[in-house]
C-alpha cells in the first residue's frame, strides 16, 4: 500500500507498507506536476504512480528515503515514457467521473478518451 500525505507546497511524505514499511520524503514542484500530470493530476496521484513504477523495479527498502521526483529518470531513463501508463488508472478515473457528471447533467464530455 502506499500512502502520501503532504508535508508542505513541494514536499511529501510518501509510505510504502509491505514487509518492511518504508517512509521516503520526495520533492515535487509544481511545474513538474503540470509537466507529468498535464495539469489534471494531483500530486497524489503523480507520486503513487511514480512509487507504483519504481515498485516495479525495486523492492521498497531500496528506494532512496529523501529525493526529487526527477531524480527517478537518473535511475531509470524509461521513467518519463513509462510514467503515462501508470497515470492511466488515475486519469481514466477522472474522466469517468467528469463523463458521469456530465451524463447526469445532459451534457456531452468533450475530448474524453475513448
Amino acid at each position: 500500500m502506499i500512502r502520501v500525505e503532504p508535508i508542505s507546497d513541494e514536499q511529501w511524505l510518501v509510505t510504502v507498507e509491505g514487509i518492511t514499511t518504508t517512509k521516503h520524503r520526495v520533492g515535487l514542484s509544481s511545474e513538474i506536476l503540470h509537466r507529468i500530470g498535464g495539469g489534471t493530476l494531483t500530486a497524489d496521484a503523480v507520486l503513487d504512480a511514480s512509487f507504483r513504477f519504481l515498485l516495479d523495479r525495486e523492492p521498497n527498502t531500496a528506494i532512496l528515503p529523501m529525493f526529487d521526483l526527477m531524480l527517478i529518470g537518473q535511475y531509470f531513463p524509461e521513467y518519463e515514457k513509462e510514467i503515462a501508463r501508470y497515470l492511466a488508472p488515475h486519469a481514466s478515473h477522472r474522466w469517468q467521473g467528469a463523463a458521469r457528471f456530465q451524463a447526469a447533467a445532459g451534457g456531452v464530455l468533450e475530448n474524453a478518451p475513448p
